[in-house]
């Protein structure tokens, strides 16, 4: 598998079930139903996320300026947790 860069505290090259395996714990830990992130536009990270099952809920036009004539969108995605019971409280 390739995938764009790595994600923060892993190898370049570590597996994608790794990465999301310990997302989706460090979420349930912190008893989050959702994980959000943002990924920068004119390169393969949007279409990889949404092809494993990220939702893009937003993009910012524009909002990445890289050099002088290199201006980017930023594309807003979030994951539902798979059991959603489990990493939320009580209802208030």
């Amino acid at each position: 598998m390739t995938r764009a860069g790595g994600a923060v505290g892993f190898p370049a090259d570590a597996p994608e079930a790794d990465i999301r395996a310990l997302a989706e714990a460090t979420a349930a830990e912190v008893r989050a139903g959702t994980l959000h992130l943002s990924a920068r536009g004119g390169t393969g990270l949007p279409a990889w996320y949404a092809a494993r099952g990220w939702t893009e809920v937003g993009r910012f036009p524009g909002a990445l300026r890289l050099g002088p004539d290199d201006v980017r969108d930023e594309h807003w995605f979030q994951r539902e947790i798979r059991d959603r019971r489990e990493s939320v409280g009580p209802s208030r």
